[in-house]
């Protein structure tokens, strides 16, 4: 089967897909745990280095504070009787100062040591760092690390001033601390261990290492500048952790905290080949996940596509049978599949209703072109009516103009006449002949009802003639281009036409503007009108208003026809303007008024809108532009 088959190409569009779908998770992943891990322990050991570094601090201060508590404690005889001197400080050892204490005058001269030094005794300790920073600074203090003579131990000294009564230095007391002693202060440091070989260190200011693993580095100046960029920066005030080289080239994630009691500053190595094994180990497991999840992705998809490969060729067998020119378009995919097929066979079912919709339509527009070609022959054939009656009628209203002229002057004959009756009163026979024919012809309502008869003859023509003007207006077959003509006057002449059936339905009121003319085709808003003042008759059940308003502004002139009818319905108005739709009984309408009416105004670039209220009337408001808006549509 070659590749391009639905199967192929499905398989392999899932697996490309999720392989780099897995690929931004995996990596995506574990660059997150990544970061977040190696966060946690970089923060875990700096708040480890944190505590302990507080402990020491804690109980440095606490062992300084003994001295201190010891030397306000200390008889008054300490200095000047070395003997009881050497018994009280036998008895106030303490298991802290694991190196014992010293007693020196204000001269920096021994007076008595616990354990007692005998051979010691006067020798002078002026020249000691701690004796003098005490004696200068007049305060306790800790001393600097310093290698004890008898056994080359690492040690400190902490001090004391001793005072007279009066407040007076009288002397010094200093207790030692053996660095390395067993559950001593440092202890911790000493046998401390991060992971399987993580450790901590403790360093002075000046790059001494006061307590290492490596017991050969204590009291040492190993770690030349440069050779530990972290441990150069700790010096400089730098406090927390980072990735590191060491001085012997191990990389190290390295934490730093400086003691607050003595400037020394707290490190811990953690080499990261171990530091960071956790998240290797995630990430070779990880990987795996991820290849036998594709592995699986894969053999998914290769059964998905096999179950997709038959059920899509019956869909495009289908597909091809409704493509013939004779198939039944009535017919249907089945939709009654639960999967994407059968959202795809929905989808092309709404399809054809959509096709037999738009069909559904262009018929539609067929009959609304064919309804307005009728509308047009039936405006020819009026004008032509018109023209026809305007004839006769013209050479009628011509004969009564005369007629009335001419009976007019046989009724001043008849008058002369008359007032020469006088004349002939002695003529009897003739008189009475004449009495006789004056009755008969009843001469004086004929006198009267002759002339009324004319005028209102004359008042039908005109009133004939008047109808036809407007059916000649309303039709303007003759003008049926584009050219300038004002709405108000073809609003006129289309009540003249539907005047008849108005009339006894409602009153019309005229609220006219004076609106300029505009470029339209005439007769075809004038049947738009027609349309307008029907719909208005027709929705008013007894007797209302019909209300013609116009009016305009820069760019638009607007005709408003209003009714007191019974309105739209809410859920009609959106199909007032689709063919065949009303609400009309059988027989009162086809549906294509509103139809054709939008379809002229849409012509006309304008637009048709309309308000409505239920049990109060509507209005429908016909706007269009001032300046004939040229398209290809009515060019």
């Amino acid at each position: 089967m070659k590749f391009t088959s639905i199967r192929h190409r499905l398989v392999f569009s899932i697996t490309l897909f999720v392989a780099l779908l897995l690929i931004a998770i995996a990596a995506g992943t574990y660059a997150y745990f990544r970061a977040a891990t190696q966060k946690l322990i970089v923060d875990q050991q700096f708040s480890l280095i944190t505590s302990i570094a507080r402990d020491l601090d804690h109980d440095i201060n606490f062992a300084l504070k003994s001295v201190v508590e010891l030397a306000n404690r200390a008889p008054e005889s300490l200095v000047s009787n070395p003997e009881s001197t050497q018994k009280w400080l036998a008895k106030a050892n303490s298991g802290i100062f694991d190196l014992g204490f010293l007693v020196l005058d204000k001269t920096g001269k021994l007076i008595a040591s616990a354990p007692a030094m005998p051979e010691k005794y006067g020798a002078s300790f002026a020249h000691r760092d701690c004796f003098a920073n005490t004696i200068s600074n007049v305060k306790p203090i800790i001393s600097a690390p310093f290698v004890t003579v008898i056994d080359e131990r690492p040690a400190i000294m902490m001090t004391a001033l001793l005072r007279e009564e009066d407040g007076s230095i009288k002397g010094v007391l200093c207790g030692g601390v053996d660095l390395l002693a067993e559950d001593g202060l440092f202890e911790i440091i000493k046998d401390f261990r991060i992971g399987s070989t993580g450790y901590m260190y403790l360093f002075a200011p000046d790059r001494t290492i006061i307590m290492h693993q490596d017991r050969s580095r204590i009291m040492k100046k190993d770690v030349l500048p440069g050779a530990n960029i972290l441990f150069d920066q700790a010096l400089e005030g730098f406090e927390g952790s980072g990735e590191t080289l060491s001085s012997k080239g191990v990389a190290n994630l390295a934490s730093f905290k400086r003691l607050q009691t003595t400037g020394w500053l707290l490190a811990a190595n953690y080499p990261l080949s171990e530091a960071y094994e956790p998240i290797l180990r995630f990430r070779n497991y990880f990987l795996a996940g991820i290849f036998f999840v594709l592995l699986f992705a894969v053999a998914l998809s290769w059964k998905l596509a096999s179950g997709f490969a038959g059920p899509i060729e019956g869909f495009v067998r289908q597909l091809n049978d409704l493509a013939k020119p004779e198939s039944d378009r009535k017919q249907r995919l089945d939709s009654l599949r639960a999967d994407e097929l059968g959202v795809l066979a929905v989808s092309f079912n709404t399809l054809l209703d959509e096709l037999q919709r738009d069909e559904r339509e262009l018929k539609d527009a067929h009959v609304q072109v064919l309804q307005s070609e009728r509308l047009a022959s039936v405006g020819q054939l009026a004008a032509g009516v018109a023209h026809e009656i305007n004839n006769p009628i013209g050479f009628i209203n011509s004969n009564l103009g005369t007629l009335k002229g001419q009976v007019g002057d046989l009724l001043a004959v008849l008058e002369a006449y008359r007032q020469a009756e006088p004349v002939l009163a002695g003529h009897a026979d003739l008189m009475a002949a004449i009495e006789q024919a004056k009755s008969v012809a009843d001469l004086e309502f004929l006198q009267q009802d002759i002339v009324n008869l004319i005028d209102e003859s004359l008042d039908g023509v005109n009133r004939v003639k008047k109808i036809v003007d407007s059916l000649k207006d309303f039709s303007r077959v003759g003008a049926a281009e584009w050219q300038n003509a004002n709405l108000e006057i073809g609003l006129d002449s289309t009540l003249n036409i539907v005047w008849n059936e108005i009339k006894y339905k409602a009153r019309v009121n005229k609220d006219y503007a004076g609106v300029p003319q505009i470029e339209c085709i005439a007769s075809q808003l004038n049947q738009v009108f027609l349309n307008l003042l029907v719909n208005a008759a027709q929705a008013i059940e007894e007797y209302g208003t019909i209300t013609l308003r116009t009016g305009f502004d820069e760019n638009n002139v607007w005709v408003d026809v209003a009714d007191t009818g019974s309105g739209i319905s809410p859920e009609h108005l959106d199909k007032i303007y689709d063919p065949f739709f009303t609400t009309k009984p059988v027989g009162k309408g086809t549906g294509l008024g509103l139809s054709l009416a939008y379809g002229i105004v849409k012509r006309h670039h304008g637009r048709m809108d309309v308000r409505s209220e239920l049990g109060k009337g509507s209005v429908f408001r016909v706007t269009l532009p001032r300046v004939r808006v040229v398209s290809e549509g009515n060019a």
